[in-house]
């Protein structure tokens, strides 16, 4: 190092202190998995609430009771039977249905509407958004 390299000490800090604390690590498929069932109760209390709301546009409410008819029938794209994949057109019809209807209103009324933790509301909105997006975009157009 010659003389005329800066040392740390010749930068003025301008009042900030570096964090020397770690970020929490992501967390492990398994792990989202627990959280979003942990959820589902206040999931389930803000589609309650947002059916109810009527800024709610009637076609996210209709599209919500097409899902649930969808997922209680036995008739199936993919039929139940068939392990794992069979009960993934269900949930994916489901996320649809919830991932439109929350987006159909304002940030400030799902929050409202929203029981849960901050960081669980955008897990939950994300996976939701998640399972939104394996729709085909026809078939998302159409219903949306």
């Amino acid at each position: 190092m010659s003389s005329m390299d800066p040392t740390p000490h010749d930068y003025p800090s301008a009042g900030f202190e570096l964090d020397a604390r770690r970020p929490p690590p992501p967390l492990s498929p398994l792990e989202v998995v627990k959280h979003a069932m942990a959820a589902v109760p206040q999931l389930s209390v803000l589609v309650y609430r947002l059916l109810r709301d009527p800024a709610v546009p009637r076609r996210r409410k209709a599209l919500a009771a097409v899902a649930v008819a969808y997922v209680v029938s036995p008739i199936d794209l993919i039929p139940d039977f068939i392990p794992v994949i069979g009960a993934m057109d269900d949930l994916i019809m489901l996320a649809l249905a919830a991932h439109m209807l929350i987006e159909s209103v304002p940030d400030e009324v799902q929050q409202a509407y929203w029981e849960g933790s901050e960081d669980l509301f955008e897990l939950i909105r994300g996976l939701l958004a998640w399972g939104a997006e394996m729709v085909p975009l026809p078939l998302r157009r159409f219903v949306g």
